[in-house]
C-alpha cells in the first residue's frame, strides 16, 4: 500500500490496494471465520443446497470457500492475490487469478449461486460488474454480497467531530446499505 498523501499536513483520503499480494501478507491470512462468513453459509443451505455450483469472489484466506466445500458445495474461486489463492484447497481448474476490475474471467460454466463478501467496495465500477454477474448465474440462481456499512453509528460521529472514519484503505468505493440495492 502506498503513503498517504498530504495537502497541507493534512490527509488527502485517497483508496484502493495496488498489491493484492501485499495487502494479504500484511493482513494475516490465517484469522478464523467471520461471523458474517456463517450467515452466508447459512444462507445459502437455505437457498441452494448443496451440491450446488457455487462462485466466490475474492475469498482471501478462504474461510468462506472452506465453509461451502465442506457443506459439499463445488466450489471455484476468483482473487486478484496468488498469495490468497494459494490457501485453497482446490484444483487449480477450479481457481482464477485476475482483478474483477477487469472483468470476471469464464469458468465454462454458470453458477447456481456467487457469493462475494466485502468484495463489492474494491470495485470500481460497481453497476456494470454486478451486471456482468448476471451473466455467469443459472436461471433463478442466487447473488450474496455484503458491503461494508459506511454509516454506521461510530462513522457517523467521527464525522460530526470533524475526523474521517478510519476506513480500510482497499475500499475503492463506498455505498450505504440502500445504495447497493
Amino acid at each position: 500500500m502506498s503513503e498517504p498523501a498530504t495537502v497541507a499536513n493534512n490527509p488527502v483520503h485517497t483508496f484502493g490496494v495496488i498489491d493484492y499480494d501485499e495487502y494479504w501478507r500484511a493482513r494475516g491470512m490465517h484469522k478464523a471465520p467471520r461471523e458474517a462468513h456463517r450467515r452466508i453459509e447459512a444462507t445459502l443451505l437455505k437457498l441452494c443446497p448443496p451440491p450446488a455450483r457455487v462462485l466466490e469472489l475474492g475469498p482471501g484466506p478462504g474461510h468462506l470457500f472452506a465453509l461451502l466445500q465442506s457443506d459439499g458445495y463445488d466450489m471455484c474461486a476468483v482473487d486478484a492475490s496468488k498469495t490468497a489463492l494459494e490457501c485453497l484447497k482446490a484444483s487449480p481448474k477450479q481457481l482464477r487469478l485476475a482483478d474483477l476490475n477487469d472483468g470476471l474471467p469464464d469458468f465454462g460454466v454458470r453458477f447456481h449461486a456467487v457469493v462475494g463478501a466485502m468484495v463489492l467496495h474494491h470495485i470500481t465500477e460497481p453497476g456494470a460488474f454486478l451486471a456482468q454477474l448476471r451473466t455467469t448465474l443459472e436461471p433463478n440462481g442466487f447473488l450474496i454480497l455484503t458491503i461494508p456499512n459506511i454509516i454506521m453509528l461510530r462513522n457517523r460521529l467521527r464525522f460530526l467531530a470533524g475526523k474521517f472514519p478510519k476506513l480500510s484503505p482497499s475500499h475503492r468505493n463506498f455505498m450505504t446499505p440502500r445504495e447497493a440495492m
